[in-house]
């Protein structure tokens, strides 16, 4: 059975912190890097999805007006999202369903959150949801549909 939590990133306790530093595609992305800048942000908020006792994937949700324009926050995605989402699901644990039980409750914070298709594969899971994300992602990767 899943259960999904939802708590401000500094509430994750060190257990939950380690194991979320360790799902994310690490120097190939920025996950670990935002959730680190981002640590003491209140509205700030990690959305964990257990599977037992164990976290099989999660969601970073980042509020796009405390994001600078490093992470891609242009002044139209601030305008126009919310949050800067990323998830990450334990390659063990993929294709599943369970992403879609995170982009679920990333959407029920924000209908158009911002995220980064960084390849095809992340750009096709994406394509299924109305999302925003920099235009050379979105001509890149979101093939089947771009908001």
């Amino acid at each position: 059975m899943t259960t999904l939590e939802v708590k401000p990133l500094g509430d994750l306790t060190p257990h939950q912190w380690k194991r979320c530093s360790k799902l994310n595609a690490g120097d190939m992305g920025n996950m670990y890097d935002m959730m680190r800048e981002q640590r003491y942000n209140p509205e700030a908020l990690a959305i964990l999805l257990r599977k037992g006792r164990g976290i099989v994937g999660w969601g970073l949700l980042i509020p796009t007006a405390d994001l600078y324009s490093w992470w891609g926050m242009t002044y139209y995605a601030r305008k126009t999202t919310k949050y800067n989402a990323q998830l990450w699901i334990d390659e063990k644990h993929r294709r599943r369903g369970y992403g879609k039980i995170i982009m679920d409750e990333i959407q029920r914070r924000d209908p158009k959150p911002f995220v980064y298709p960084y390849d095809e594969h992340a750009g096709n899971f994406f394509a299924d949801y109305r999302v925003s994300a920099w235009s050379e992602h979105r001509e890149a990767n979101l093939k089947k549909r771009a908001a």
